[in-house]
């Protein structure tokens, strides 16, 4: 089994490990012909978390085998920013070596690190499919500043969506907490699309606030997140990277 990937899009790698390390700590890297892949749940196992590098996005990928390498995602962050300025990196590995190599390019110099990978039995588990309700693009921004400060009032937030047949589409979030209940109104505007609406019934589900407050930062992974939204079904955020995809499916309370 071998592998190599090359990419001068450093900080975009960087940003999506720096993400993934505050909420996974050993992972298994899954790599085949469409990229390297991530899917297993965060340590305490409320959100699924999802990544893919999509092959096509890289400047350079080979796989010869499909196989799996374990990592630390500290240590691989710990590497990470010693060459964050660098202009390309390429991540490899020969053979049956124990360690990753990730070669980076700086202004006049070469760096070159050996990480150590791990051993690990640990079985890739892919973001779940429905046919969602509502699908909705808002401001990565936005959606972390809404739900930090609903935090301050509440445990947990409702989602609705306006009535099916509706003129007004429309999404709203509502933190209930023991002296003041929140409500945030989201209608189509510059930092928020409603996408998909097609909901039968207003209520769409119930979520931990510190859970998705947690999820919510991907602003240095993109400027927008989408929503995705089933009655009795997770929350799913996706954040399209220049590198592919991060999702986070957040289980209902």
């Amino acid at each position: 089994m071998s592998f190599v990937a090359s990419t001068p899009l450093v900080s975009t790698f960087y940003h999506t490990i720096e993400a993934l390390c505050t909420m996974l700590n050993d992972v298994v890297l899954s790599i085949d012909n469409d990229g390297i892949h991530i899917g297993q749940f965060d340590a305490k196992s409320t959100c699924l978390v999802n990544v893919t590098f999509d092959a096509a996005k890289f400047q350079a990928f080979e796989v010869s085998t499909s196989h799996r390498v374990c990592l630390n995602l500290q240590c691989l962050f710990k590497v990470l920013k010693t060459i964050k300025n660098a202009k390309d990196i390429t991540i490899a590995q020969t053979g049956a070596a124990t360690t990753l190599e990730i070669r980076a390019k700086l202004a006049d110099h070469t760096v070159l690190h050996k990480l150590s990978t791990l051993e690990m039995d640990q079985t890739y588990i892919p973001r779940p499919t429905t046919s969602f309700d509502v699908i909705a693009r808002i401001s990565s921004a936005l959606l972390f500043a809404t739900v930090g400060t609903m935090s301050h009032v509440a445990e947990v937030v409702e989602l609705y969506a306006s009535q099916a047949g509706s003129p007004q589409k429309q999404l709203e979030m509502c933190a209930k907490g023991s002296f003041s209940n929140q409500y945030v109104l989201f209608e189509p505007n510059e930092k928020f699309d409603l996408m998909q609406h097609r909901n039968s019934t207003a209520f769409l589900g119930k979520f931990n606030l510190k859970t998705a407050a947690k999820y919510a930062k991907g602003m240095n992974l993109s400027k927008t997140v989408t929503l995705q939204l089933s009655r009795d079904f997770p929350l799913n955020l996706v954040y399209e990277s220049k590198l592919g995809s991060v999702s986070f499916c957040i289980a209902a309370e």
